[in-house]
């Protein structure tokens, strides 16, 4: 699971870059 204070700023960025480049939700880990 991921918790927002336990990752860099960049890593939630880029995954909400991808989240929006897929149009759709990220796979829960």
């Amino acid at each position: 699971h991921l918790l927002y204070q336990d990752v860099p700023i960049e890593n939630i960025w880029a995954m909400l870059q991808a989240v929006k480049d897929y149009g759709g939700y990220p796979l829960k880990n």
